[in-house]
């Protein structure tokens, strides 16, 4: 087998610098969140007040949120 001569610290060593590398940066990670997002109303265009605050508000909400997401996900 060929994993019967390395120890589990060595194993575990790799594992982790494994998951290093497909970790996305932040900014990354924040425009994939934001254009799931956004992707509901580009898709509906309305031309109402109602609807244009909340393209306003979206941005910073999302990047907080997104924060607060990578943290728990990447970071910790």
């Amino acid at each position: 087998m060929f994993f019967a001569g390395i120890p589990p610290e060595t194993l575990k060593k790799i594992t982790e610098l494994r998951k290093q590398q497909n970790k996305p940066t932040f900014e990354t990670y924040y425009h994939k969140r934001l254009m799931d997002e956004y992707g509901d109303y580009i898709k509906n265009p309305r031309f109402s007040f109602k609807h244009m605050m909340v393209m306003s508000h979206l941005y910073k909400t999302m990047r907080e949120k997104a924060q607060k997401e990578y943290g728990l996900l990447y970071i910790s």
